[in-house]
């Protein structure tokens, strides 16, 4: 697995109805092949993985590794974050390193 990142944003949260915040580092690694006996599963040549990472929350489940069939797909998968985002808020109010609010 690639370990270069590509692509950062970082964030800030805070617990709903809480005052202080911590910061969200959103971290998209540099797509890869896959590589037969790395992977539990099947496929064909050319497909791809893209690592997602998010440090600062006190939970990994959100970081995952999507997968395409080459690595523009994966990247672009990795790199649509709104999604994930969307969930975390449903705990968390996020804001930009400005202080106005991620989500309106």
């Amino acid at each position: 697995m690639s370990r270069e990142v590509i692509a950062i944003r970082e964030l800030e949260y805070a617990a709903k109805g809480k005052e202080a915040r911590c910061r969200l580092t959103i971290k998209v690694f540099k797509p890869y092949l896959l590589q037969q006996g790395k992977v539990p599963f099947s496929f064909s040549p050319g497909t791809s993985g893209c690592e997602l990472k998010f440090e600062g929350l006190d939970t990994k489940r959100f970081d995952t590794v999507f997968y395409g069939a080459d690595m523009l797909q994966a990247l672009q998968f990795a790199a649509d974050v709104e999604p994930i985002l969307k969930r975390i808020s449903q705990d968390y109010d996020l804001y930009f390193e400005t202080g106005e609010p991620y989500f309106e």
